[in-house]
């Protein structure tokens, strides 16, 4: 009959349409996992800008809440060496326990 499979292709018929779905799915699967890999990277991403701008908001309340001797120098000299923001707060906390131990 015209439009309708002959017997052998009536047969695998159902196999090739779960074929194609198992196809589908392997696909949507793999997508997924790229999604989730892209997710962990986004938030580790995140975490770590987070904590840049942690460490920048600390030196900015340091040098705003204490009055730290040579702070152009000692920021010029961390720079050039190529200290990161948290060596050079690290400093500055030091320059600033040292000079308050020594009463100045």
């Amino acid at each position: 009959m015209p439009g309708l499979p002959c017997d052998r292709c009536a047969e695998i018929a159902p196999f090739i349409s779960h074929l194609v779905l198992i196809k589908q799915l392997n696909h949507y699967m793999t997508e997924n996992n790229q999604l989730k890999l892209k997710g962990l990277n986004d938030v580790h991403k995140i975490a770590h800008t987070l904590t840049h701008l942690d460490e920048y908001r600390s030196l900015v309340m340091v040098m705003s809440e204490n009055d730290v001797p040579h702070v152009q120098h000692i920021l010029s000299a961390a720079l050039k060496k190529g200290s990161s923001v948290w060596q050079i707060l690290t400093t500055l906390e030091d320059t600033i326990a040292e000079t308050s131990s020594m009463g100045l």
